[in-house]
């Protein structure tokens, strides 16, 4: 084959390679909504060449983590992790182990004091999750030739270790170390993670540090592909302003049509047949409309319960529990929920005379 046809071949194969998809998890893993939106992103992606699973997430949950490492996992191109933030969760880094490769920003810490765990739904099942997540990561361990006992470390159920350097390689230990060069608690005995880039990588837990998203792409030789981005943030942050807006409103609302209704007194101006219609038109257009806007918020909260692990309107956290939190919430949307139905009826009633 001369060297023109070569190089024709050359440019055909390239020309049918798939390309990479960078898929961006820009905010914190706070929400099971976000969490399974990033998740059928990865399983709906196909006819890549790669994908780049970039996290940003120095938050998150352990339900959430194994959510997306479930998308990982069913993803039908390789899944390249990249934790590129320079502060990042540990239990995401349990995400890139599964992963075909995982990859970790130069000089990124990695800790597990962003836990998000008391955001979670009352009743979450966490001795499953934790169970299903780290027997996955334990096998993946084996497969790379690392200690399995870090799976724990890495989907939040670690006990205490030490990492532990001497002539030039790193191990961890399980029992407090008495010698060697350099030694440091790599988890605590109340299970928080400390480590940086250099121990993930020493230890066998990433393939290399990486100052950004090209160097991933190179490590898997591939040169010339298009590049498709994603970003996926969370809506929780909107949900929960949305919820609180529409409550506000409702109230505010609420004494609107209050006034609407009201008869005038013996003393005041009488208002004529005609106004008189029109305020009670009015009034009943607040009140269906301002239900309407009720269910919308109750259906974002079902699909964002997550914006009921902080305080309901003018209520505290202290000494609540999160089943308390739920309850406040409840009772504030049934009592708003109630006085713009009676003003419904009420108004309703008065356009009928």
């Amino acid at each position: 084959m001369g060297a023109l046809a070569f190089m024709a071949v050359c440019a055909a194969a390239l020309a049918w390679q798939g390309p990479v998809v960078h898929v961006i998890v820009v905010d914190d893993l706070d929400c099971a909504a976000y969490a399974r939106e990033v998740r059928g992103v990865l399983e709906g992606t196909t006819g890549a060449s790669l994908v780049v699973l970039e996290v940003r997430s120095d938050r998150s949950r352990t339900d959430l983590s194994w959510e997306v490492a479930q998308g990982v996992l069913a993803c039908a191109s390789p899944v390249a992790v990249f934790l590129g933030d320079g502060m990042v969760h540990a239990e995401i880094l349990g995400v890139g182990i599964v992963g075909t490769t995982c990859h970790v920003r130069t000089g990124a810490r990695l800790a597990s004091s962003g836990s998000l765990r008391g955001m979670a739904p009352e009743g979450t099942d966490w001795e499953s999750v934790e169970r299903e997540f780290s027997g996955v990561v334990w096998v993946r361990l084996r497969e790379k030739g690392v200690d399995q006992r870090l799976a724990g470390t890495l989907t939040g159920v670690g006990e205490a270790c030490w990492l532990v350097r001497e002539g030039g390689a790193a191990r961890v230990e399980w029992e407090r170390p008495v010698r060697g060069e350099e030694r440091r608690e790599l988890v605590s005995g109340s299970g928080e993670v400390s480590m940086v880039s250099r121990d993930a990588v020493e230890l066998g837990l990433c393939a290399g540090e990486v100052r950004g998203v090209g160097e991933v792409i190179a490590h898997h030789g591939l040169r010339g592909v298009s590049v498709r981005k994603r970003e996926v943030r969370s809506g929780l942050g909107e949900a929960r302003a949305r919820v609180l807006s529409v409550l506000e409103r409702s109230a505010v609302e609420a004494e609107e049509i209050e006034r609407l209704l009201q008869r005038p007194r013996s003393s005041e101006a009488v208002v004529s047949p005609a106004k008189r219609r029109e305020r009670v038109g009015r009034a009943l257009e607040l009140s269906r409309s301002g239900l309407e806007r009720l269910g919308e918020a109750e259906a974002l909260v079902v699909e964002y319960p997550e914006v009921m692990a902080s305080p309901a309107p003018n209520q505290t956290v202290v000494g609540e529990s999160r089943a308390a939190r739920e309850g406040a919430w409840r009772r504030v949307f049934q009592s708003r929920r109630d006085r713009l139905e009676a003003l419904r009826v009420r108004a309703e009633e008065e356009a009928a005379r």
